[in-house]
């Protein structure tokens, strides 16, 4: 592993700094998680082109995206916070999202463009702290915090707001 400090706007320095560690002859993944709403359409569809086409065959794309559809109004409400001081945050919607994997030739896989909560939610195991809560405890967390003593069946799409995809290079 290694770390690059480097800007998503410069995918090339990214490409370069990466090809130092892995082998671009054997498939890798690569995670674009809660990142791509910090930058705005006209850069982001083609930083996500420039970084896939640079992978080869086999490997896989991994990312997430605040909604624009799932809780507009809370969702606007961070995104208007995150504009006041400066910085981009866009929302988008299923479609959008979707483009990342059907603009770039990629096959998505199951199940699809979905919330990132109903990934695999199957797969989820109760953390030990969420067995028995205090109710009172509970209820004086900020609603980000009681999320951690949900069961993940509990939690809504307007409570994550977040969508994620996963899908391979042919």
């Amino acid at each position: 592993t290694d770390y690059i400090e480097a800007d998503l706007r410069d995918p090339a320095k990214i490409l370069e700094a990466a090809r130092r560690t892995l082998d671009f002859d054997r498939p890798v993944t690569l995670v674009l998680a809660a990142v791509l709403h910090f930058i705005e359409d006209e850069e982001a569809y083609p930083i996500v082109r420039q970084l896939v086409d640079a992978i080869p065959s086999g490997s896989h794309l991994v990312l997430s995206n605040v909604s624009s559809d799932l809780n507009p109004e809370q969702v606007g409400q961070v995104t208007k916070a995150f504009k006041e001081r400066g910085f981009a945050m866009v929302r988008r919607s299923h479609a959008q999202v979707e483009r990342f994997v059907t603009d770039n030739g990629l096959e998505m896989l199951d199940p699809g463009v979905v919330p990132v909560h109903r990934w695999r939610p199957e797969q989820v195991t109760d953390l030990p702290e969420a067995a028995n809560p205090d109710p009172e405890f509970v209820a004086s967390l900020d609603v980000l915090d009681r999320t951690r003593y949900q069961d993940i069946n509990d939690v809504t799409d307007a409570d994550v707001s977040v969508y994620g995809v996963m899908a391979r290079k042919p």
